[in-house]
């Protein structure tokens, strides 16, 4: 399957008003060449019942994991990577929400990373179950053992003793420039 364009800039910011204090994206009104059709008057239907119902409304829905999507053309789109483009005038890489929380799309809130930055910037997974990433509880040899991942993935050792497991793996993410988020 090929993949999509993206929609351009100027289309974005025509469909889109964002607030950056708030972080919502509300539907601006649609001009008349937005829709298609050969018949005037339902062209001109369309675009009446479609303004009526839509223009200044917040755009999108939240996915089960607090992200916001929005569709454009039938094709979902992250809510924050819209909000880049419509600030930026550019898409990004990979968009990391500071506070780790997916749904506050405020500006100050967002800013463009690469995927690898990102991912040393995720919280706890919820399948962990010693309560620190990349620290674990070996039955073999029944020890904690630290490891950290990314380009390089790494062994840090096993330990008798869970906070010198915790150590090594939190001079490792210095190291790395983990941002530290739990």
């Amino acid at each position: 399957m090929a993949k999509q364009p993206l929609p351009s800039i100027e289309q974005i910011r025509q469909l889109l008003d964002y607030d950056p204090g708030t972080g919502e994206l509300r539907w601006k009104a649609r001009p008349l060449h937005f829709f298609n059709g050969p018949v005037v008057d339902l062209r001109q239907a369309a675009w009446r019942r479609w303004n009526n119902r839509y223009a200044e409304t917040l755009a999108g829905a939240r996915t089960a994991d607090g992200y916001l999507t929005i569709k454009i053309n039938d094709i979902s789109y992250p809510g924050h990577r819209l909000i880049w483009v419509i600030v930026h005038g550019e898409w990004p890489d990979c968009i990391d929400h500071i506070n780790g929380n997916p749904g506050d799309n405020r500006l100050e809130n967002l800013r463009s990373v690469s995927r690898l930055l990102n991912q040393r910037n995720q919280k706890r997974h919820s399948t962990n179950t010693s309560g620190r990433t990349g620290v674990s509880w070996s039955r073999f040899s029944n020890k904690w053992v630290a490891a950290i991942w990314g380009n390089q993935p790494k062994y840090l050792g096993s330990f008798d003793d869970f906070d010198e497991a915790v150590a090594a793996r939190e001079a490792e993410e210095r190291l790395r420039g983990f941002t530290g988020r739990q």
